[in-house]
């Protein structure tokens, strides 16, 4: 996070560095892909400072930046698993590693998402990283907003409230195109059943 003394305005609430490439996030040197998740790392943190630098909540942008170091670091664990493994019969190197990255994986994997869930999230829109609620589901464990323009949780609860709402009925509802809506409908099939009413709208985010 950038000193307060660079702007003369933007005084950060952390203290705390942000980190990039190998600081923020070391991953295996023969499966990690270290140059991009190097440029990678640096792009998500000028975003963040750039939200900042714009009026954007400091505490946000910086869950916004460890949320997102936290899934590189268990995508690399399961990339290496897989590669590790998939050499494991090759010598005592290998098979040692691939041990080594299944504890780690065990150690520090999440809870797969069963179906799908409402959660508040981090979410840059316009520039700014703001807190929105988004659908969180295995395929998409970082939350998805909105699909063809259609806010997803909002359907979500709007479809609990209207048992065999079609396209039609929910685009008049929403302000939205039959075909938008009908597209985040398929979206939401595809992502799998929702939880009970309760969770989906009091699951704390994060």
């Amino acid at each position: 996070m950038p000193d307060s003394g660079l702007t003369g305005e933007v005084a950060p609430r952390s203290r705390r560095p942000w980190r990039v490439g190998d600081a923020a996030v070391a991953l295996d040197p023969l499966s990690g892909q270290g140059i991009y998740q190097a440029l990678k790392s640096a792009k998500l943190v000028a975003t963040a400072i750039l939200s900042v630098l714009n009026g954007g909540d400091a505490a946000l942008a910086e869950r916004f930046v460890i949320e997102r170091h936290e899934e590189d670091f268990l995508r690399g664990v399961r990339v290496a698993t897989e590669f590790y493994g998939q050499n494991a019969a090759h010598g005592e190197f290998w098979a040692q590693t691939t041990k080594a990255y299944e504890v780690l994986s065990v150690r520090h994997g999440r809870p797969r998402v069963a179906g799908q869930r409402i959660e508040r999230r981090p979410t840059l829109i316009d520039g700014r990283i703001v807190e929105r609620e988004v659908i969180v589901s295995r395929a998409h464990p970082r939350g998805v907003l909105q699909v063809a323009g259609v806010p997803l949780a909002e359907l979500v609860r709007h479809l609990e409230l209207n048992a065999g709402a079609t396209p039609a009925s929910v685009s008049r509802c929403l302000g939205r195109p039959d075909r938008a809506v009908a597209a985040a409908m398929h979206w939401l099939d595809q992502a799998g059943p929702t939880q009970g009413k309760d969770a989906l709208a009091n699951h704390p985010g994060g």
